[in-house]
This record gives C-alpha cells, sequence and structure tokens, in this order.
C-alpha cells in the first residue's frame, strides 16, 4: 500500500508541472547542488589567512598543527584548484600553481623523488592525495607543464610509498598506526587512476588489503596511538575502498562494510575513548562518503550530507582546511557528490557495536607489549556502553595515555567501563575494577577471562564474557554476563553456572551523584551534568535480585585526567557514591541502567519479570511507549516468544509498538510474530531488524529465507545488490535496507 500511494502521487506530479510542490523540489535540488560550491568557496577565502605572497605558511591568524608547512597546507593546493575549476576563480588557481613551485624549489629531494618534511612517508602521502586530487578534479585551470611535472612526481613518491610504515615492513603483528597505511592505500589508487598505472593500483591493493587482515567486526587492531586513530583513518580506508570496488571479493566488501557504521556507531560516544578516556566526541563523525558511488546507503548519505550542511554554515576549523584525514573525506566528497544527492537520506540512528584485540609486542616508543581487548554497544537513543580488559596494559600507557594514579592490576572482562547518553556519562571508573564490577562483602575477587563474545543487532546487542571469580577463600565460580541495549535501557544479566548460584555476590556501581532517592527496587541517582548546568537522572532498578543499597562509603575514580566533550574540559568528580546490588541466591539476576527517568516513570512502565525453571522473561515499556520483550533461556527449549530452537543463554529480543513488530535481534532457527514468518534457517543464526522513518534495516548472519517485512524489495549494504521479497540468501552474510 505504501508503494502504491508512492506511484499515485508521483503520476499526479507529472500532470502538475506547475505545482508549487515540484518548484520546491527544483529549488531544493539546485540549493544541494549549490553546498559543495558554497563549502569550496568559504573554504579557500579561509586559506588566504596564512597565504604570504607566493605559498601558503604558518600566520599568526591560523597556525597549523603540524610540522611542516608542505604538509600542513597542501590541502590549499586541492581547496584553491577546486575552486578555479568549478567556480572561475583563476586568481585562486594561480595561488595553488604558485605554492607547489615553491615546494618543488624548497623541499624536492631529486634523489630520493620525494620531499623532504621532517616526516616523509606521511607527509609525501599528503601531498601525493592533493596533487592526484587536484589533477583528477581541476584538470582545466593546471597549465601542461605543471600537471607533467606532478605527474612525473608522483610517481617519485608512488615507488617510496609501498616501501614504508608499519604494515609491509614489520616482521610481526603489531601495527601502531595503520590509519596511515589506509591514507597510503587512497594515495596510491588515486594516482594510479591518474597515471593509468597498473602497479601502483596493484601496490594500493596491497596496502588496503594490509588493513583489512587486521579488521575485527567493525574495528581494525591498531595500538600505541593516542586518540581517534580509526575515525581518524577511515576516509581515507573509504576513499580507497571507493577507487577499488572491482578489485574487492564479497569477503572484503563485508569487511568494507562493516567498517563504514563506525560513524552511526559513536552516536554518542567515540570507541576511541576505550583507549584515551578523557575524549569523547557525542556527534556522529561521518567518515564514509566515500562508498556511496558503489553503496546505496541512506544513513550514511544522512550523515554525508549533515556534515557539508555543518561545514557550510560553521566556521572552518584548522583540522577540516588542513589536515589529511578531510582531505581524504573531501577528495571522495565531490567523487561522490551526485550520488549523494541521489541517496535517499535516513536521519535516525541504530544500534551498532562490536568487539576488537590488539595486541602489540612493542609501542611506537618500543616499550614493553602492551594491548587490550575492547568492546563497545550502542543503540538509537544514543546511550552507548564501552567494556573490555584493560590489564595488559604497560604501566606506562596507564600512566601517559590514560592520567591513571595507579597501573591496572586485574582482570575485568565484563565490567562496565562506560555508560554515556547525550553529552553525558552516567558511570565512571572506580579504583580498580572498572564499572559495574561483581564483588563480595570479603574484598575484591580474582578474576580470569574464559571466553567473551559480542552479538550485534539493530534493535539490540549483547556482550558475553564468562568469567572464572575466585574469592579469599579460594572459592571459584564460573559467571556470564550479558549486557543488553534496548531503547535507551541497559539490562545486565547475570548468570551463574549451571548448577551453581550467585550467592555472597553483589553489583558495586559507582556513580556521580548530588541526590539519591529510593522507590521501591529503584534507586534514583541524580547529577549534574558535566556542564554544571543541566540535571540529568539514572535509575538503576533491580528486577531479579534484592533492592539496591546505597554504600556509606565514598571511591575515588581511577583516572585524573579531565574529560573533554568536543572543546569544552572538565574535571572529574572527586569521590562517586557507590550503590550495592546483591545478585541473591538464584542462577540469574537482572539490574536494569535506565538513563534520564525517574523510579515514578520507570515503575509507570509496568515493568514485569518472571523466571520460570530457568527461562526468563522481562516485558517493560520504553519511554518512547515502545514495548519490549526480553527472552532467555538457559536450557535447550524448542521455541519460546516465537523464536524457534532459541540460542542457549542468549537473549532474544523483541520491540513492538501499536501491536507491530517494529524491531528485533534474535538468535534462533526462525521468528514468527503474529500470522508473519520473518525468517527460517537450517540452523539457528543471528537476525536483527530495525524499522527506521525511510525504511528498514536488516542483518542476517547465515543463510536463510527472508519474509516480506512489508517491503516489496531489499538492497545489500554490503554489495548494493537489489532482490525482490520474499527472498532466499544463501550467501553467509547478508546487511539489507528494506524499502
Amino acid at each position: 500500500m505504501k508503494h502504491l500511494r508512492t506511484a499515485t502521487m508521483f503520476i499526479c506530479l507529472l500532470v502538475m508541472t506547475s505545482s508549487p510542490l515540484i518548484a520546491q523540489q527544483t529549488q531544493s535540488a539546485d540549493a544541494d547542488r549549490q553546498m559543495l560550491n558554497k563549502l569550496i568557496a568559504k573554504a579557500t577565502k579561509a586559506t588566504m589567512d596564512n597565504w604570504t605572497t607566493d605559498h601558503w605558511s604558518h600566520s599568526a591568524k591560523r597556525k597549523s598543527s603540524k610540522d611542516g608547512d608542505a604538509m600542513s597546507y597542501v590541502n590549499a593546493i586541492y581547496w584553491n584548484f577546486l575552486a578555479g575549476q568549478r567556480l572561475g576563480d583563476q586568481d585562486a588557481a594561480k595561488r595553488s600553481i604558485a605554492h607547489y613551485q615553491y615546494m618543488v624549489e624548497h623541499w624536492w629531494n631529486p634523489e630520493k623523488k620525494r620531499f623532504n618534511t621532517g616526516y616523509d612517508f606521511l607527509f609525501n602521502t599528503h601531498i601525493i592525495i592533493s596533487f592526484a586530487l587536484s589533477l583528477r578534479d581541476a584538470p582545466d585551470v593546471i597549465p601542461a607543464d605543471i600537471q607533467s611535472d606532478m605527474k612525473t612526481k608522483l610517481r617519485g613518491m608512488c615507488a617510496y610509498l609501498p616501501t614504508y610504515t608499519t604494515a609491509l615492513m614489520n616482521t610481526n603483528d603489531d601495527l601502531r598506526a595503520n590509519n596511515q597505511d589506509a591514507f597510503a592505500a587512497y594515495a596510491l589508487i588515486l594516482a594510479a587512476k591518474v597515471l593509468d598505472d597498473e602497479k601502483i593500483a596493484s601496490d594500493a591493493m596491497v596496502k588496503f588489503q594490509s588493513v583489512l587482515d587486521c579488521v575485527d567486526g567493525p574495528f581494525w587492531r591498531e595500538g600505541g596511538v593516542d586518540v581517534g586513530y580509526q575515525l581518524v583513518g577511515e576516509p581515507g580506508m573509504m576513499g580507497a575502498a571507493d577507487l577499488l570496488w572491482d578489485r574487492l571479493d564479497d569477503h572484503q566488501k563485508k569487511q568494507v562494510s562493516d567498517l563504514s557504521l563506525l560513524g552511526r556507531m559513536v552516536n554518542g560516544f567515540t570507541f576511541e575513548t576505550c583507549r584515551a578516556p578523557s575524549r569523547f566526541f557525542p556527534d556522529s563523525r561521518t567518515v564514509s562518503v566515500g562508498l556511496l558511488n558503489h553503496v546505496n546507503n541512506p544513513l550514511l548519505a544522512s550523515d554525508a550530507y549533515d556534515r557539508l550542511e555543518k561545514l557550510c554554515t560553521q566556521a572552518i576549523s584548522n583540522w577540516e582546511l588542513y589536515d589529511l584525514s578531510p582531505l581524504c573525506f573531501h577528495g571522495a566528497l565531490v567523487n561522490n557528490y551526485d550520488a549523494l544527492l541521489k541517496t535517499e537520506r535516513e536521519p535516525e540512528a541504530i544500534s551498532w557495536g562490536g568487539m576488537g584485540t590488539q595486541m602489540m609486542r612493542l609501542d611506537e616508543s618500543h616499550k614493553e607489549n602492551t594491548g587490550m581487548m575492547r568492546m563497545m554497544l550502542s543503540d538509537p537513543t544514543g546511550m552507548v556502553i564501552i567494556g573490555g580488559d584493560y590489564t595488559h596494559q604497560n604501566p606506562r600507557q596507564a600512566f601517559k595515555k590514560f592520567g591513571a594514579t595507579e597501573p591496572f592490576t586485574e582482570f575485568d572482562p565484563g565490567g562496565l567501563r562506560y555508560l554515556g547518553r547525550k553529552q553525558h556519562l552516567y558511570i565512571w571508573e572506580d579504583a580498580h575494577d572498572g564499572l559495574p564490577a561483581i564483588t563480595t562483602n570479603q574484598g575484591k575477587l580474582k578474576r580470569e577471562l574464559i571466553d567473551a563474545k559480542s552479538f550485534v543487532g539493530f534493535a539490540a546487542s549483547q556482550y558475553q564474557v564468562v568469567q572464572k571469580l575466585t574469592d579469599e577463600q579460594g572459592e571459584s565460580r564460573q559467571v556470564t554476563q550479558l549486557f543488553v541495549p534496548v531503547q535507551g535501557v541497559l539490562l545486565i544479566i547475570t548468570q551463574a553456572a549451571q548448577g551453581e548460584k550467585l550467592t555472597g555476590l553483589h553489583y558495586a556501581i559507582p556513580v556521580p551523584a548530588t541526590v539519591t532517592q529510593l522507590s521501591g527496587q529503584t534507586v534514583t541517582v541524580h547529577q549534574k551534568r558535566l556542564n554544571n548546568t543541566d540535571s540529568v537522572a539514572l535509575t538503576v532498578a533491580s528486577l531479579v535480585g534484592k533492592m539496591p543499597v546505597l554504600r556509606d562509603e565514598k571511591v575515588e575514580p581511577y583516572f585524573r585526567a579531565k574529560i573533554k566533550i568536543d572543546s569544552p574540559k572538565f574535571a572529574p568528580p572527586s569521590s562517586l557514591d557507590v550503590i550495592d546490588i546483591t545478585l541473591g541466591d538464584d542462577a540469574i539476576s537482572v539490574i536494569a541502567l535506565v538513563p534520564d527517568c525517574d523510579p515514578s516513570q520507570w515503575q509507570q512502565q509496568q515493568v514485569q519479570t518472571k523466571l520460570t525453571a530457568d527461562v526468563l522473561a522481562i516485558n517493560f515499556k520504553t519511554p518512547t511507549n515502545q514495548q519490549v520483550q526480553v527472552d532467555l533461556a538457559r536450557h535447550e527449549i524448542p521455541e519460546r516468544a516465537g523464536v524457534t530452537k532459541p540460542v542457549v543463554g542468549l537473549a532474544q529480543v523483541r520491540i513492538t509498538q501499536d501491536g507491530n513488530l517494529v524491531g528485533f535481534t534474535v538468535n534462533g532457527q526462525s521468528l514468527t510474530f503474529g500470522k508473519q514468518t520473518y525468517f527460517k534457517a537450517q540452523k539457528p543464526i543471528l537476525v536483527s531488524y530495525l524499522q527506521l522513518s525511510k525504511g528498514s534495516i536488516l542483518e542476517v548472519s547465515g543463510p536463510a529465507t527472508l519474509g516480506s517485512f512489508g517491503a516489496t524489495q531489499a538492497r545489500s549494504l554490503i554489495n548494493n545488490q537489489l532482490v525482490q521479497l520474499p527472498y532466499t540468501q544463501t550467501q553467509p552474510h547478508g546487511r539489507w535496507w528494506l524499502d
């Protein structure tokens, strides 16, 4: 019916050619088409702050954060050539030519055939990208002799890039900053296209594959670095994927698709805060615009368009103007701009996440081995949880990178490091264990990690950790913890091993608090936002277990580094309140953490929890009035809540609104709701679905027969394949957009 209405409307619009609506749409399209030119004009004008007669250099008004004028201002060449090509600004083109000639005169090394800039590899990568983009996108304003000279120098630099940096030089798996290899892959394939050189294109593929070889789900491994380097390197990675697309197989495209969703995953706080917990970027940072030529992805298109709008309306920072990462983004934006304007944009957020492990024998300073296991899950409300094991970090890392007061000494494989939402951290680190931590009345438990897995879904995700706990008397038990973010409610499901109880264990949840109130089985912590103005609340409810208790003593936070959200810095609280929840004597316990919700509101959601014969059922309403049903079986059963052969130990999540199924994340052989069967598989698989404003997104982790989902067709967000629903998926993994 939806598609019939759309077709009817389209016919009417064809007839009403003079309709004001058509005029508005045409004006909107024209305005969109002018946005890129507006950005080019704005950026070109901003580069004038650093123009010094015949080249760009440092000025009192605008200083670059980089060392070396050649790399710092080479972006200005591209911006000004674009202004000459697209805007007819001949003076801008002349400035780029003058700066090019200045660079050649002062920094070109004819023997090494590269520029001497202080950090040859990264600087020459930057220079190649700027030169190649200029030749590709502004050929009409670059004189023939300059073009020829540029191409000669590109060949020299491109012979150098494949021989250097982490991926191709190391004899072990240490990738210290493989964002540099991502940049190099983009630089090489750009130059290969301009020079029509197959050897350089092959080198680009080697560099690109070196990064893909170190991808764990949606994250790549990298270490010894400070903050945000996956996000920094990803525009280069996606720009390279765009130009190498025809060389990629389905598995490689799946890896690229995983990486491309990172921007959507950081809808609260970036995953990089696992490594540098003093910096948070609450806004999604789009880096994957380079894929839009090949994958019609409304989520990426929405982020890219929003970023373009912000750049056109807000002041351009030095980073956006001159850094290598934005250069990769803007080069891909120019190349993919028509595709961006043609792609329907989906503004809503999805759940996403994953788990990665990085281990290095030496860090970038050649210090002792360091590493960590890291996990991040998000949900559509912007709630983000970060967990993992820091204890493999070299103590130097804890002190220098984290601003810690003492080194990490124990595992905390299931502990929650952060719970963040809407520019606020609801939970902070305690002195030793991460948060929340399972403890005993006798003291801290010794932990041993047995297994850790992440199950990522668009409606809900889970982090399952099996750990062995040993108390001071030497008694041991195994506990599995599940973290399930569901539409703004975080469930912490703790399970004992079969035949064991949770007796004597409790959660310790340290939080900054100004006011605390108790009501029934809930405690609500009221706290100030980091800007010390707004007030927020975190409700902690015990659904299966005993009532929360506010501990008399306070604890000090582990980290001393100031918290930075975008630009402002905030000091962490000097002390934290601790909420204890005794897990009880059952083999399972459930705690709910609900941001922005007071106890009375939470109780009004009519939460129902039932634990029968090791089968758990939880029903509640979210703050947006969606009904959530969570089911978990601890032994094999044939069917539960429409899921046949549900996987033992994993939560099955369904979300309904007005009686309609709007989201689910299930692990089973099939799912039926009402009269509709959503999928059938030969063996249990993970399938996740989320309804959004412009369409729906579906994840299918194995071969299965898919139902109609109320749509007529599905498009792959991995390879852009278009199929008609119902559809039998034969490939091992599918990620679909349903119109």
